[in-house]
C-alpha cells in the first residue's frame, strides 16, 4: 500500500488513530481541573469575594498537579 499510494494516507490514518485514542480516556489531571471548576463556578459570589475566588481558582491547578483527588473546599 504504501509503494502504491506514498507515505501521505499512512501518516493520515497514523495522526487519525492518534487523535481518536488521546480522545478516548480522559486525563486525571483534566477531570480534576473540571470537577472543581464546577465549584468555583458555583461558589456564592455574596460570601466570597472576587480576590478570594481568584486564590482559589489559581490553587486548582497547583492542587491538581499535586494530586489528581484534590478537592477544592472553599469554607
Amino acid at each position: 500500500m504504501i509503494n502504491r499510494y506514498g507515505m501521505v494516507p499512512a501518516a493520515f490514518f497514523l495522526f487519525v488513530f492518534a487523535i481518536f485514542f488521546t480522545t478516548l480516556f480522559p486525563s486525571p489531571h483534566k477531570t480534576c481541573i473540571d470537577k472543581n471548576m464546577i465549584v468555583l463556578d458555583n461558589l456564592d459570589r455574596e460570601k466570597y469575594s472576587e480576590q478570594q475566588i481568584v486564590n482559589y481558582g489559581k490553587s486548582i491547578g497547583t492542587g491538581c498537579n499535586e494530586d489528581t483527588s484534590y478537592q477544592l473546599t472553599a469554607s
